[in-house]
């Protein structure tokens, strides 16, 4: 499963461990500087947020050093806005079928006027990620 939509950092966890465990560790960490050890000790905050198994997981993929000995130190994204990515995706099905702004509207429980700014977006392929061609 692609995880593309989510930020990297949090893209990589819900590879290893599952899209829940990345927002487990979203929610309870998300916006710091975290450090994961090599090998999670009882009542680490990494074990109590996603279980000791996951997270034994999680520490051998970010493992670092000879043999796998050192942590990790990062900057754990926040968790992104679920219900406003699920409303964006489900209006862009709605759209890709041809159904009215109005009707989306309401199935969506969002403004009409936010139906009519996403086929924009979406027509003009505006919805990709804002960056400069590393390649022209």
């Amino acid at each position: 499963m692609s995880y593309s939509w989510l930020p990297p950092t949090l893209a990589e966890i819900a590879e290893v461990a599952g899209l829940d465990a990345a927002l487990a560790m979203a929610d309870v960490r998300g916006g710091s500087r975290i450090s994961i050890p090599s090998d999670p000790p009882e009542g680490h905050w990494l074990v109590k947020a996603v279980g000791m198994d996951l997270a034994q997981e999680i520490c051998s993929h970010f493992s670092t050093g000879y043999g796998g000995k050192g942590g990790a130190v990062f900057d754990l994204p926040l968790s992104p806005n679920l219900d406003l990515i699920k409303r964006r995706k489900r209006i862009d099905q709605l759209i890709a079928n041809g159904v009215s702004a109005d009707k989306i509207a309401v199935a969506t429980r969002t403004h009409r006027t936010t139906v009519f700014r996403r086929q924009a977006k979406l027509r003009a392929g505006d919805d990709l990620p804002k960056h400069p061609d590393l390649f022209d």
